[in-house]
């Protein structure tokens, strides 16, 4: 189920970032709300990827690999949609976004990590 999510929400980022309907000049400025909900989006990207690795194996879902992993997918697949950015009319890549994407994968991981814990603390 959980890939399923991933790959959907995956298509879904590239889905909205072909829409040319946005002018450049907006595209290219940043804001802090733009910033906020990129970190947001891929956030939950990473936290989905987490998810994933604990349906497929339980001890993995707070390893560092797995959190290293869910980082990496996140920023990486954010990276990439900026590059696709740059190929559609009225769009253009950011680094601010780029940086935001992985903003919002650390976060997300680190809240994915206190969550787990907590809920470890009080099954004991």
């Amino acid at each position: 189920v959980w890939l399923t999510i991933i790959v959907l929400f995956t298509i879904g980022t590239f889905g909205i970032s072909s829409m040319s309907n946005v002018p450049a000049s907006i595209t290219r400025m940043w804001t802090p709300s733009d910033f906020v909900l990129h970190a947001i989006e891929y956030g939950l990207l990473a936290w989905c990827m987490l998810m994933y690795f604990h349906a497929i194996q339980f001890t993995a879902r707070r390893t560092p690999a797995a959190y290293i992993r869910a980082f990496l997918f996140s920023g990486i697949v954010g990276g990439l949609n900026e590059l696709w950015q740059a190929h559609v009319p009225h769009r253009g890549p950011s680094g601010s976004d780029v940086l935001a994407n992985f903003v919002g994968a650390a976060l997300f991981i680190g809240l994915f990590h206190l969550v787990k814990v907590r809920e470890e603390m009080n099954s004991s």
